[in-house]
């Protein structure tokens, strides 16, 4: 584990490879059976409240109804989470071509509102963990994720380096280059072995 302020970084967080392959995945990281959403950081309920109404005509009938019945935010064990359908699909996917996209994210890049999604939507395949006052990035794998392990490999496209944004937003610029800094020195170390 790398250790960056009081942030534990797991090893495959700074070693694998992964780039998105959303011609061959469908955004199935959005839409797979698990019963909960995305969890939300506190601030960012409020976030999805107010883009709600911004994005509610994209959504589809299924996802409306969820919503108008139960709302958009659950809790789990005292944690705000984005509400699914039926124990998958988060209520905020969009598909289009059947692929699925978020909703919410359409609208960031459209200029409709500053909130891009999520962060912890935004780090997947990142997961955060948080242990008191210590934090834990691990990189979780899901089967349907597999498409973009095999391209990472095969781009050489480092975790790190697909998920740069939502790290830099989460944690900081400079965070983030000591992140950098001592993964290319532990590249250097293994490669002196």
């Amino acid at each position: 584990m790398l250790i960056i302020e009081n942030i534990l970084v797991d090893d495959r967080v700074t070693t694998a490879h992964f780039q998105c392959d959303l011609a061959r995945c469908k955004g199935a990281c959005c839409t797979f059976a698990g019963g909960s959403g995305a969890p939300l950081e506190p601030e960012e309920v409020a976030e999805v409240e107010t883009i709600l109404p911004i994005v509610w005509d994209q959504l589809p009938s299924a996802a409306q109804r969820e919503i108008r019945q139960y709302g958009a935010i659950d809790w789990e064990d005292h944690t705000p989470v984005i509400r699914c359908v039926d124990g998958r699909a988060c209520v905020f996917v969009v598909e289009e071509q059947g692929i699925a996209y978020c909703a919410i994210e359409k609208a960031y890049h459209a200029g409709k509102t500053t909130f891009r999604k999520p962060i912890s939507c935004h780090l997947f395949p990142i997961r955060e963990i948080r242990r008191d006052t210590l934090t834990i990035l691990l990189s979780e794998y899901i089967p349907e994720c597999q498409p973009g392990w095999e391209r990472g490999r095969r781009d050489q496209v480092l975790l790190t380096e697909t998920v740069r944004d939502a790290l830099i937003r989460r944690f900081g610029p400079q965070w983030y280059a000591a992140l950098q800094e001592l993964q290319q020195q532990t590249t250097t170390v293994q490669q002196g072995q």
